[in-house]
């Protein structure tokens, strides 16, 4: 995986959501994902429902400036 490209794609292990901590199940669920190279690097993985709200939020904070 190129550096700070986002995907969405199933998870093959277990893995906790870095917003919620939830788990997000392997074979089983989908996440957004992408590989941050800071502090020795580390793989970030975000659930759908929370990649959801940000993006709500992302888009309460467009219409703030157009407005």
């Amino acid at each position: 995986m190129a550096i700070n490209v986002l995907e969405r794609r199933q998870m093959e292990r277990d893995a906790f959501c870095r917003a919620c901590d939830k788990v997000i199940k392997r074979n089983t669920e989908e996440a957004i994902v992408w590989y941050s190279w800071r502090n020795k690097g580390q793989h970030i993985m975000i659930c759908l429902p929370c990649s959801q709200t940000i993006g709500e939020m992302a888009e309460e904070f467009s219409d703030e400036g157009s407005s």
